[in-house]
């Protein structure tokens, strides 16, 4: 069945046709047609099913004045707020910065990239330490190619 006949089908059911020409082809389909009557009848059920069973819900106060309430809270909520802005200290304006400053200063100082006379120090170690019993290991850095390599190679124990 095409949606526009159940549309039909369920507008008949709630008095909603347009003229007295849709109300009789409906009806007329009705009587002729098995699968729209079954729609009928399974809607025309489930209508009187929910009538029949829908709580009734009682307002506390007059319908009119719950939904004032209602209205006004959100007008209330949607109303820009004036909440004054926030103004930043001139004392903090100026620390930040040198803070920021302090912070990376401390960092170089902590990772030793720093040494103790202030100058860079090497990146690349020269010494590579070993805990690996019965191992030998060799090592390559190129310095135009800024890469280290190092092969370790283990002895098996019988």
């Amino acid at each position: 069945m095409k949606t526009e006949t159940i549309l039909e089908v369920q507008a008949y059911l709630d008095d909603e046709l347009a003229s007295e020409n849709d109300v009789k082809r409906v009806a007329n389909l009705l009587a002729h047609d098995e699968e729209a009557a079954r729609l009928f009848k399974s809607l025309k059920a489930t209508r009187q099913l929910l009538e029949g069973n829908e709580p009734e819900v009682k307002l506390p106060e007059s319908g009119d004045f719950y939904w004032s309430k209602i209205a006004r809270a959100i007008e209330r909520d949607s109303a820009p707020s004036k909440v004054a802005p926030h103004v930043t200290p001139w004392w903090v304006r100026a620390l930040a910065p040198l803070a920021g400053v302090a912070c990376v200063g401390l960092l170089l100082a902590g990772s030793g990239v720093l040494n103790a006379g202030g100058k860079a120090r090497s990146a690349y170690l020269h010494e590579i330490e070993n805990s690996v019993d019965d191992s030998s290991g060799i090592s390559f850095h190129s310095q135009s190619q800024g890469m280290t390599v190092v092969w370790v190679k283990g002895y098996e124990n019988p």
